[in-house]
């Protein structure tokens, strides 16, 4: 961990990624919290730092490298190291230091070998990100070592992957993963909604890419939704990171009970309703002052119908609607919802009439 650098002086702001950052704070927690750190009493005697510096902690722990990938990093860095040392009075671009201006020349010295190394460390942390991309894995040649599990409009399905992790794919939605991941992590693609139920493996995290969105967790619980460009990432448990994985990409960290939301234009984190946002995993329909056409618009993927809306039905007066239902049946649903916003509805097979209430009799519900 030799490559982070001190980037503050002032300890009392630092927040999450400062400590990410700090060298010192890293060894701290890696070498097991010695009580005669420095780091231990000035945290303790900070409580506005604490759940930052174990936030902090349990990223640093459960993203410890395993073993081979530290010998391989750390033998780059002896060699690198290596080649500096053979370089006294000359550097990689032509410019000579000798003695008699070894004083005068000792800052762009630093300055040019802190250049290597920043440049390393960011080559090392690109490729790592790179191996990793949807695109690397989609241009594997062996696509048998690769499953595919799709839903259609009206579908629900549970996944179970080789590692324990359970899926479960909502409507609409597909996700592709190795049948057997590798030792050093998992990697899962997605197109959709997915609830993700991760068995814990601290040597091996467990990534899931959603449209320009990477989502990284060990052993947790949480929810990835990426549809036009927004993805919503809701924490059930444990810890989670997001970030975007364009140049401006930002990276949140999540606790319990927290939802980040990504745009193009804007990126918050929030708090989260869990009927309203997870619900659906346990077959829990929720609206919450949502738009009819919407409303409409979830029922064809929950149900798998077409709807077809009648165009006297739009004269009538706008309307948002707010309601849940268990497990119901769509024939129950509608005429619920029909009720309190006064429509009737006509089921012809795969289609249903949405038109305005008139006195005639609905037909069966669906079987």
């Amino acid at each position: 961990m030799k490559w982070v650098k001190y980037w503050k002086k002032d300890y009392s702001d630092y927040d999450v990624n400062d400590f990410l950052m700090d060298e010192s704070f890293i060894e701290w927690i890696q070498e097991g919290k010695n009580i005669q750190n420095k780091w231990h009493n000035y945290i303790e005697d900070r409580p506005e730092l604490k759940e930052k510096s174990q936030t902090a902690e349990k990223i640093i722990l459960a993203m410890t490298l395993p073993e081979e990938r530290i010998d391989r990093i750390e033998g780059i860095k002896a060699r690198i190291q290596d080649q500096i040392e053979k370089v006294e009075t000359k550097n990689g671009l032509g410019i000579y230091f000798d003695d008699s201006d070894r004083h005068t020349k000792a800052k762009d010295k630093i300055w040019f070998f802190s250049r290597i190394a920043a440049t390393i460390a960011i080559i090392i942390s690109l490729s790592t990100l790179l191996y990793y991309t949807p695109n690397n894995l989609l241009s594997i040649d062996d696509q048998s070592e690769y499953e595919s599990k799709s839903t259609l409009n009206g579908q629900k399905l549970t996944v179970h992957l080789s590692d324990g992790t359970k899926v479960r794919l909502n409507a609409n939605s597909t996700i592709r993963y190795k049948k057997y991941f590798d030792d050093n992590s998992r990697v899962i693609e997605l197109e959709g909604e997915a609830f993700f139920d991760v068995a814990k493996d601290p040597n091996r995290p467990f990534m899931v890419y959603s449209g320009d969105y990477l989502t990284t967790a060990i052993g947790t619980e949480f929810n990835v939704k990426e549809n036009e460009g927004i993805a919503k990432v809701a924490l059930l448990s444990g810890l989670v990171s997001v970030e975007g994985l364009k140049e401006t990409g930002e990276k949140n960290y999540l606790t319990p009970g927290k939802m980040v939301i990504y745009s193009e234009e804007s990126t918050s984190v929030t708090t989260f309703d869990y009927d309203e946002i997870i619900g659906w995993k346990d077959d829990i329909l929720f609206f919450k002052n949502t738009e009819r056409d919407e409303v409409f618009k979830v029922l064809e993927k929950w149900y798998g119908k077409t709807f077809k809306i009648d165009p006297s039905f739009y004269e009538s007066t706008p309307w948002k609607y707010t309601g849940k239902f268990i497990n119901e049946s769509l024939f129950n649903v509608l005429t619920s919802i029909g009720y309190a916003e006064n429509f009737d509805f006509e089921i012809n097979d795969k289609e249903i009439v949405i038109k305005p209430r008139s006195n005639e009799k609905m037909k069966e519900p669906i079987k």
